[in-house]
């Protein structure tokens, strides 16, 4: 009887353990499909691009997209807004003060973007060959060839939409959907034109320096590319080949002809193919190196007689502000000697004068300031800028003369540009630092210079501008700074009873206490600060931060200060397309009203 009851009890045991773990197994289950539910749920936030009528993604494209691209991009956001209605938000790959790249966000990237995702897309495929994919939370819609963007779109028109496009309750959803070409969906001939690529020879403008560099640049390319070396040749040491790449206004024939009728203006580029002519038209050498860098793709692709892939790469263009009388610059431009030449690893990726005078030029283009204060114009700037300044007087109609970019016969690192078309120089001057060491140095760079000014059609107009770099090295030179332009002030306060206006690259940011103990004793305004106070302070960008990288954060040095009679009425950061190429700063403005 005892060992029935042992059996059963252990039999009860058994069953009440089994029944433990068959729940326990259950609830394992029930989780694993709550988690494969979420997993399911997650994904599906990101493969509607339109969902009931609403827009679930946003498209991104190169923020130097040729016109091939954009063409293509318009065709493919039309074929959306076609079957849904819905018009996708669009932006640039470029990422503007500080802004952080979010890979979680579901995106089209539209076109060869600079993120991770296009990267990975083009490793999978062929230059002959596009690719519609899902990376990430990322639609890449790419090819290596721009021009086979617009089979991309085709296909995805003409077979993905009508196989993912829903209708519910009145309101339309497209699905995400994916497809690669094949390999042979072009032929891939190294030909340009109908003339082998092998025939070609590339030839240089030296009629402005830069472009022998850009050359040199598309020849490693085409042997990178398709394993064909290209010769070299300057336009003035080589007779002219049956067929040509021509870069710049080379002194062929045809090149004069082109640049002619295009009237190319700063920061553009396009190809043209004539026969068995290639001619890169730009507006400079930095533009040309962009042309050069998008022919790595589109080589082969040139088959007909025309334009290719013409963009703009220029500031956005800002007209004076309404019932201002002047606008005052200021732009510590990246001396070639901390630059391109300094020899330190960073020196590697950033482009040298003779490309960064291009950027520069179509700021003063487009922003048209009517007096600047440079700083680092060492000798290469010397070298390089009055080529342009020649061209803005010619094909915008601007002229500037520079004062002050020599010193005694030494170069001067602070100098000062005017527009002599709409200015008068009354009278001007220099004090050099006592500090700085010019015989020891070789180069000017710790000084002042100003001018004073009269509007020519309005003689009430006028003004004074003082230029200045302040020195970091010590304490002692900083103070030393200080002193010496506070003085210099009050002498100018003095002899001219009009506004003053300081531009510079200070070394010290905005509340340090050589700053304030400056404005303090100067009697001077921060117009940045001025501009904050009147609502007219167009970004808080700061201007500062590494060549090459989009600028972000209040990290203020550059500054412009005044005191007299005036009303700010605008105050911006440069930060525009390509500005980050030009230098470690970026070009201030403001727009002053004199009274």
């Amino acid at each position: 009887m005892k060992r029935s009851i042992r059996f059963i009890s252990l039999l009860l045991g058994m069953l009440f353990l089994a029944s433990v773990l068959i729940a326990c197994d259950s609830e394992s289950e029930n989780d694993n499909d709550r988690a494969n539910e979420n997993e399911t749920n997650a994904s599906d936030e990101h493969d509607m691009i339109v969902a009931d009528g609403v827009a679930k993604y946003t498209l991104v494209y190169p923020d130097n997209a040729s016109s091939s691209v954009k063409a293509a991009m318009n065709s493919f956001l039309d074929a959306i807004k076609q079957a849904t209605g819905v018009t996708l938000e669009t932006k640039t790959d470029y990422l503007k003060r500080g802004a952080l790249y979010d890979s979680q966000s579901s995106e089209i990237l539209f076109g060869r973007t600079g993120y991770d995702e296009t990267k990975q897309a083009l490793k999978t495929i062929e230059d002959s060959q596009f690719t519609i994919q899902k990376i990430g939370n990322k639609l890449v819609v790419v090819s290596p060839t721009d021009t086979l963007l617009e089979n991309a779109v085709k296909y995805f028109t003409g077979t993905l939409i009508p196989a993912n496009l829903e209708e519910s309750n009145g309101k339309k959803s497209l699905r995400v959907a994916q497809y690669t070409s094949e390999k042979n969906a072009i032929s891939n001939e190294d030909m340009i034109g109908s003339t082998p690529l092998a025939d070609y020879v590339i030839i240089y403008e030296t009629e402005r320096a830069g472009y022998g560099e850009i050359a040199t640049r598309l020849s490693e390319i085409i042997k990178e590319a398709f394993d064909v070396i290209l010769p070299v040749y300057a336009d003035n040491r080589r007779e002219e080949s049956a067929a040509e790449i021509l870069i710049g206004k080379t002194n062929r024939q045809i090149s004069q002809t082109l640049y002619t009728e295009a009237k190319p203006q700063l920061m553009t580029y396009k190809a043209v193919l004539k026969g068995n002519k290639l001619q890169i038209i730009s507006g400079g050498p930095y533009s040309a190196r962009e042309c050069v860098d998008y022919l790595r793709f589109s080589l082969s692709t040139l088959k007909n007689d025309g334009e290719y892939f013409a963009t703009d790469l220029a500031p956005d263009t800002k007209i004076l502000s309404s019932s201002a009388d002047l606008r005052i610059m200021t732009s510590n431009i990246l001396a070639a000697r901390w630059g391109e030449d300094s020899g330190t690893e960073s020196a590697k990726i950033i482009p040298p004068v003779a490309q960064r005078v291009e950027i520069y030029a179509a700021v003063l283009a487009k922003y048209q300031p009517d007096a600047v204060g440079l700083q680092e114009t060492d000798q290469k700037w010397i070298d390089q800028l009055p080529a342009y300044l020649t061209l803005l007087k010619n094909d915008y109609g601007l002229e500037y003369t520079w004062v002050f970019k020599e010193q005694d016969g030494v170069q001067n690192l602070t100098s000062i540009l005017y527009r002599s078309d709409k200015y008068e120089l009354v009278d001007s001057g220099v004090q050099v630092n006592s500090y700085w060491n010019v015989a020891q140095k070789g180069y000017h760079l710790r000084l002042y210079t100003w001018v004073n000014l009269k509007e020519k059609s309005d003689p009430t107009h006028q003004f004074v501008l003082l230029n200045t770099h302040w020195a970091w090295e010590s304490d002692e030179w900083i103070q030393k700074s200080v002193d010496e332009e506070i003085e210099l002030i009050k002498t100018l306060r003095t002899r001219f009873s009009l506004p003053i206006f300081c531009t510079g690259d200070f070394n010290s940011k905005q509340d340090s206490a050589e700053y304030n103990r400056f404005m303090s004793e100067a009697g001077l305004n921060d117009l940045c600060k001025q501009a904050r106070e009147a609502a007219c302070l167009v970004n808080e960008c700061g201007g500062c931060g590494n060549i090459g990288s989009p600028r972000s954060g209040g990290n203020y040095i550059d500054h412009i200060f005044g005191s007299g009679g005036y009303t700010v009425k605008r105050y911006e950061t440069v930060v525009g397309n390509r500005i980050h190429w030009l230098s470690d700063h970026a070009p201030h403005y403001v727009d002053i009203k004199l009274s």
